[in-house]
C-alpha cells in the first residue's frame, strides 16, 4: 500500500482479483473439482505462480489479457463523441445498451 511502484500495486491488484475469480469458479464447480483427484495439487501451483515475485504470474496475466481488453473500452468510448448528455458527460455503454431508443418502440 505504501510502496511508490506501480508494479507492485499492478501485481497484487490482479492477484487478489485472479484469486477471488477462482475461488468463486471452485464454489460454482465444487462438485466436479471433487472428481479430480489433482485439483488441490493443480490449485496450489496456480496459486503459487500467481503470487510470488519470481514468476510474477498474476501481472502477466494483466498485461496479456486485461489490459488491452481496458484499451479496446476506452477506445471505443473516447471516440464516441456524439452520445453527449445534457450535462456534458457520455453515456456509458451499459446505459446505451439498457435504454432504448424513442424510435424503437414504433419499428416492432
Amino acid at each position: 500500500m505504501e510502496s511508490t511502484s506501480k508494479l507492485d500495486d499492478e501485481q497484487w491488484l490482479s492477484y487478489w482479483i485472479l484469486y477471488s475469480f477462482l475461488s468463486l469458479m471452485e464454489m460454482l464447480l465444487q462438485p466436479i473439482l471433487e472428481w479430480i483427484p489433482i485439483w488441490y495439487d493443480v490449485k496450489l501451483l496456480l496459486v503459487a505462480w500467481l503470487v510470488l515475485p519470481q514468476f510474477q504470474g498474476a501481472a502477466f496475466l494483466y498485461e496479456r489479457f486485461v489490459r488491452e481488453q481496458i484499451k479496446k473500452y476506452r477506445g471505443v468510448r473516447s471516440d464516441d463523441h456524439h452520445h453527449k448528455s445534457p450535462n456534458g458527460k457520455g453515456k456509458t455503454k451499459f446505459v446505451q445498451f439498457i435504454v432504448p431508443k424513442k424510435g424503437d418502440h414504433e419499428a416492432s
